[in-house]
C-alpha cells in the first residue's frame, strides 16, 4: 500500500489523543511516534497537502506536550521548533488561514514558555513577537470574533515580562499597555472564567510593571 493510500485510515483511525501530563502510558507514547513517522512521510510524499501538514503539526504538539510534562524541556522545545517550520510553511501557503496562523501563533506562545523555563529570555523573546504578530494578522482578519483580542493581550503580556526581565523598560512598558488596552476595550463577561483570570493575570503585570518606574 502507498504512503498516500492510508491518508484516511491515518486520519480516522490513528488520531493519538493530546498528551497532556506525565500520566500518559508508554503505549500511547509509542503510538503517537507511529504517527509522527508516518505523517511526516505523507508530507515528505506531497508537501503541498495542508490537511498532511496539519496532522503533522498535530502530532508534533503532542510529543512537545508529554516532553514538557515529563521535565524534558529542551526535548520539548526542539519537539516544537519541528511544529513551528510546519506552521510558517502553512502559513506562507494560506496567509489568510486562520487555523494556519493560530497554530503558529500557539508554538510561538510555547516556545516562548519553554524557552523561559530554561531561563533562557533572550530566546524566549523572538517567539512571544511571533505569537503577538500572528494573534494581530487574526484580528485584522476576522475583528468580529472577540476570542483573538483576548488571546492577543494574553501574548502581549508575555512579552511584555520578558521585555522586562531583558532590561528592555519602554518596550516592556509598550506591550503592556497594548495588553491592558485590549482588555479594557473588550466587553466583560463575569461568567467567562478563562478571561477572568487572564484579565486578573495581566492587570497584575501591569501593576508590578507600574511600580518599578
Amino acid at each position: 500500500m502507498e504512503v498516500g493510500e492510508v491518508a484516511e485510515r491515518i486520519e480516522v483511525e490513528a488520531e493519538p489523543p493530546l498528551i497532556e501530563s506525565s500520566n500518559a502510558t508508554i503505549g500511547e507514547v509509542i503510538s503517537n511516534e507511529k504517527v509522527v513517522a508516518l505523517r511526516k512521510a505523507l508530507v515528505a510524499e506531497d508537501p503541498a497537502n495542508s490537511d498532511y501538514r496539519r496532522m503533522l503539526a498535530v502530532s508534533y504538539q503532542t510529543r512537545g506536550n508529554y516532553l514538557d510534562a515529563s521535565k524534558r524541556t529542551q526535548d520539548a522545545l526542539d519537539t516544537f521548533r519541528e511544529k513551528l517550520a510546519i506552521d510558517e510553511q502553512s502559513v506562507a501557503a494560506d496567509p489568510a488561514n486562520a487555523q494556519a496562523l493560530s497554530g503558529l501563533a500557539y508554538s510561538g506562545k510555547r516556545m516562548g514558555d519553554l524557552s523561559t523555563d530554561l531561563a533562557d529570555y533572550k530566546g524566549a523573546l523572538p517567539y512571544y513577537q511571533r505569537s503577538v504578530e500572528s494573534y494581530e494578522r487574526m484580528r485584522t482578519l476576522d475583528p468580529k470574533d472577540s476570542s483573538i483580542p483576548l488571546q492577543l493581550s494574553r501574548a502581549s503580556a508575555n512579552l511584555a515580562k520578558t521585555q522586562a526581565r531583558l532590561g528592555n523598560i519602554e518596550a516592556a512598558r509598550a506591550a503592556c499597555r497594548k495588553a491592558t488596552d485590549l482588555l479594557l476595550a473588550s466587553a466583560r463577561d463575569v461568567n467567562n472564567e478563562e478571561q477572568q483570570r487572564s484579565r486578573a493575570s495581566v492587570f497584575a503585570g501591569a501593576r508590578q510593571r507600574a511600580h518599578r518606574r
